[in-house]
């Protein structure tokens, strides 16, 4: 499943690995490699539990790769980041 997180904002990423009943198995985090495909998009950080923290750096998509070398495994998704609010309006409610 894609993720989307606006400049100035961090987001983590876990990876998870299941059998083909989707019971979950635990990662090593040894084994757990990540890459991103754009590193002007986002740079990231690896973190002791195997998870991710990824930054946004500007607007645009960028593929993410995490691989378990362990049990040979790989999953790919798109993380987009978008441009910080530039505007401000006021949305009025319904009369009651």
């Amino acid at each position: 499943m894609a993720a989307s997180c606006p400049v100035g904002k961090k987001i983590t990423a876990t990876p998870l690995e299941t059998d083909a009943l989707g019971n979950q198995f635990p990662v090593n985090p040894a084994d757990i490699a990540w890459t991103v495909a754009d590193n002007t998009i986002a740079s990231f950080v690896q973190n002791s539990d195997g998870s991710a923290t990824f930054t946004p750096l500007k607007a645009g998509s960028t593929q993410v790769t995490v691989a378990d070398s362990g049990n040979n495994l790989n999953a790919s998704d798109t993380l987009t980041v978008t441009d910080t609010p530039t505007g401000l309006t006021i949305q009025w409610g319904q009369p009651q």
